[in-house]
């Protein structure tokens, strides 16, 4: 029965789209839904009037891979951009009632689904089959990425589509966008961010730079709850089925105050969690081996993270202006620590070092003020340019004989720092201006 039932609802469906070009059906998407009872709309999206409609909001919402229910009461409607339908009660997957939306004034009168308007966007063709968000006029203020333009699903926001857009105030992203562009929402100050897809989904959608994501700029971001009502996310889990964390991911996150990462993920990409400002701590699990370029940049509220010997790799300013950060101890599997790795991290106070670490990169430790002390292995043959830049509370740090070169104002205003050299006579490898600050320079230092 339940066979017949969906095979019925599919060639009707099939007739309906057949019968109104307006309406199609794009095989293998997924659609967002909305649920309706007594006659009263739980509305999937803002419209695009000057009134917006409010989602709830919850601080303790924690969002997974699943965002509706599987068994939907035979009183509720549920839609998509195009048809309404219902669920047969407490029966999964059996509908009744398919139908294109009936419109009066923009308004389907049978299930009370507001129609899109696409009047502020343009598109552009991305291939033969799909669109996307080319941009938008300067009268726009609240925008829905549509499903559908001329019949065709629209899957992108293309590069600049919002660029410098300021009077945009929120956009409703929809779950067939599959990508964003370079800078596209680049100085676009939105107060609201919805999303119609799951954590999953966006975790899925390829995003190209850190300008390109909404939350850049961006305030709020909301997403659809169990109950189907908008959510504003403070709380994510990343479901065991996501494998990397993509770059400029969470990017602008600012309202995140934990994030849990599961043992499916082995690579955190570029900007992943950058300007996540409300994160304190984050666990990183023992399946990861690389932490990308700007990964935990600008968290200014992370004071812990533990990193474990599975990382072979973290990248240029990781953890720069990580400002509540007050230790962090790196694994012996990392060789290298990256130009500005821990740039302006105000309250770190302690370090270790690795002897697997041949590289102290350009600015890796610049406006480290609160940094005491802090051991170079032997290991270390390379302290490049101005890598300890303004470490006013070092006193005293060893510079081992295996470090065969130091670049131009390593030590720069590092006002109370003593530094004890192992080599007897300064390297003709250094640069001269090493010691440009002039620290005291104790030469041919055996240890204590």
């Amino acid at each position: 029965m339940r066979k017949q039932n969906i095979l019925f609802a599919f060639v009707l469906g099939l007739l309906l789209s057949s019968c109104n070009p307006y309406s199609p059906i794009s095989s293998g998407s997924t659609k967002s839904i909305t649920t309706i009872t007594n006659n009263e709309t739980t509305s999937n999206q803002p419209n695009n009037s000057s009134s917006s409609i409010l989602p709830s909001t919850s601080n303790d919402q924690l969002l997974t891979s699943s965002s509706t229910t599987n068994n939907t009461p035979k009183e509720r409607y549920i839609y998509d951009g195009y048809y309404h339908w219902k669920n047969l009660s407490g029966v999964e997957d059996e509908i009744e009632n398919y139908n294109p939306h009936n419109y009066v004034e923009g308004k389907c009168v049978d299930c009370g689904y507001i129609e899109v308007s696409n009047e502020y966007l343009t598109f552009e063709e991305v291939d033969e089959g799909t669109y996307g968000v080319k941009g938008c006029n300067e009268e726009a203020v609240e925008i829905t990425i549509p499903y559908f333009y001329e019949n065709k699903e629209v899957v992108a926001i293309l590069d600049k589509a919002f660029y410098e857009h300021k009077s945009i105030t929120s956009i409703v992203i929809t779950t067939n966008v599959t990508s964003i562009g370079t800078e596209a929402f680049f100085n676009c100050y939105l107060i609201n961010v919805y999303y119609e897809g799951t954590i999953e989904d966006w975790c899925n959608i390829k995003i190209n730079n850190r300008f390109s994501t909404p939350m850049r700029y961006g305030a709020h971001f909301y997403m659809l709850d169990h109950n189907n009502l908008y959510q504003e996310v403070t709380k994510i889990k990343i479901p065991n089925t996501i494998t990397t964390i993509g770059n400029s991911q969470f990017c602008g996150f600012n309202n995140i105050t934990e994030i849990i990462i599961p043992n499916s993920i082995t690579n955190i990409g570029n900007s992943a969690f950058e300007d996540c400002k409300s994160l304190t701590s984050i666990e990183i699990p023992s399946s990861v081996t690389s932490i990308g370029n700007s990964a935990f940049e600008d968290c200014w509220s992370l004071a812990s993270v533990e990193i474990p010997s599975s990382v072979t790799s973290i990248g240029g300013f990781a953890f720069c202006d990580c400002r509540a950060l007050i230790n962090i101890e790196i694994p012996n599997s990392v060789t290298r620590i990256e130009n500005g790795t821990f740039n302006d991290c105000k309250s770190l106070k302690t370090i270790e070092i690795p002897n697997s670490v041949v590289s102290i990169g350009k600015w890796a430790f610049i406006g480290c003020r609160s940094l005491t002390s802090i051991e170079i292995p032997n290991s270390v043959t390379n302290i490049e340019f101005r890598a300890f830049y303004g470490c006013t509370s070092l006193t005293s740090i060893v510079i081992p004989s295996s470090v065969k070169y130091i670049g131009e104002r390593a030590f720069e205003e590092c006002t109370s720092l003593t530094i004890y050299c192992e080599e007897k006579i300064q390297p003709g490898t250094w640069d001269l201006k090493w010691n440009s600050f002039n620290c005291p320079v104790v030469w041919g230092y055996k240890g204590e």
